[in-house]
């Protein structure tokens, strides 16, 4: 048998040390077997090139003991080289673009669904926040790369029915049960995400605002509101014709006199921090009281002539100066009904789709955004859910959503 190299009697002395020959290449054998392996290894691995093999044997022979070490170090280079291809090429053919964008600044935001149907007489809008989910909204959320809590339905506690006392009122004890529902989950729901409650009519607003305003006091911030609607809804419980309530949440979280029936208001927001985008249907009481106050009032007469930019551009630069809170509250009559017809309240020349993704878009922009009321969609008036995706298309351009993001789709 052909003894071990290690072993082989010396010529000259006759006795076990290795020769000269031997003791040239006994150091290198051991590094030399080791960085083959690896190189082994990493070929089998990451089938890297010929030009990375070439590098390790160069490594292993004229680097002698610190060749194991600079193939390692090599090696993972390689790796992490090779880990981040297979990461990118994996969120790429399986996660959304916006998924890779934002897995960093995603936002958490929460589903609150809001069947109030009790602030006007024409029904429907308690099918609102299921005709949300069925078109998708959870799924938008999500593949905008942002976390989304949807909680369900919530509903009010126990009330007394209306009596005669109040009858020209329409409905009153349900809407005060459903404002102070709606109050106590806004307050809690806003200190760790982003509320959007799902109407549901605009009566809602009475609660949602009145909810946020209160943490916004607590935490030191002032509140601020962008109203999207063709009607101002600042009627008192006295001045309201109609006896329908979704015309009166503005002028109760607002603080003005004349809701004595209505739960306490923790945090009035001041008038001032309000602007009204879209007017085109103003009841001549609420045309008087608007005036005295001086409120930021935009009727859709100013945005032909100047467009809608300008006025909102102005409004949110002031509430980043004050770090304030802002509120979004989307009415579907702030559309023009020939886009959204889903609605009880349909009033002529209202915005169209672009003057509404654009006003979503700068406000995306502007990261102001806190909380979102999207109301008034009465699914039983829609045309095959135009108005519903369109309500979800804008909530997407809030949401970070571009216009070159946005597949082709048909609403008809």
């Amino acid at each position: 048998p052909v003894p071990s190299i290690s072993t082989i009697t010396s010529p000259r002395t006759g006795d076990d040390s290795t020769s000269d020959l031997v003791k040239i290449v006994k150091p290198n054998i051991s590094p030399l077997l080791m960085s083959l392996l690896i190189l082994f290894l990493t070929v089998v691995l990451v089938n890297d090139s010929s030009a990375a093999i070439f590098e390790m044997l160069a490594l292993a022979f004229f680097f002698n003991k610190f060749s194991i070490l600079l193939s390692v170090l090599f090696i993972i280079d390689i790796l992490i080289e090779q880990l981040i291809s297979i990461v990118s090429n994996f969120l790429y053919y399986n996660c959304s673009i916006y998924k890779v964008q934002n897995v960093m600044f995603g936002k958490n935001y929460t589903l609150v669904g809001i069947p109030l149907d009790c602030g006007k007489i024409t029904k429907g809008c308690l099918m609102g926040p299921d005709a949300f989910r069925t078109a998708g909204i959870v799924e938008m959320i999500d593949n905008l790369g942002h976390s989304v809590n949807d909680i369900g339905n919530i509903f009010p506690d126990k009330y007394e029915e209306e009596n005669d006392e109040n009858l020209k009122l329409y409905k009153l004890n349900e809407n005060i049960a459903w404002i102070e529902k709606i109050f106590r989950i806004a307050k809690q729901e806003i200190k760790n995400s982003i509320p959007i409650f799902l109407g549901g009519d605009h009566a809602l607003s009475a609660g949602s605002v009145s909810g946020v305003s209160a943490f916004a006091k607590e935490v030191n911030r002032p509140q601020f509101v962008l109203w999207l609607d063709a009607h101002p809804d600042f009627h008192t419980l006295h001045s309201s014709s109609s006896g329908n309530l979704h015309g009166t949440p503005v002028a109760y979280f607002t603080g003005q006199p004349g809701f004595e029936f209505f739960p306490y208001l923790e945090a009035p927001v001041p008038t001032e921090n309000i602007l009204m985008l879209g007017l085109r249907s103003v009841d001549s009481e609420e045309r008087n009281t608007l005036k005295e106050l001086s409120m930021n009032t935009v009727d859709m007469r100013y945005i032909d002539e100047f467009g809608i930019k300008t006025p909102l551009e102005k409004f949110l630069q002031h509430i980043k100066k004050v770090n304030g809170m802002l509120h979004l509250s989307v009415d579907v009559d702030f559309l023009d009904p020939i886009y959204a017809p889903a609605v009880g309240t349909t009033v002529p020349g209202g915005a169209t789709i672009r003057e509404a993704h654009l006003v979503m878009e700068m406000l995306h922009d502007s990261e102001l955004i806190t909380s979102i009321d999207l109301v008034e969609l009465n699914p039983f008036l829609d045309k095959k859910g135009q108005t519903t995706h369109l309500m979800v298309d804008l909530l997407a351009s809030v949401l970070g959503r571009k216009i070159f993001d946005k597949s082709t789709t048909s609403y008809i």
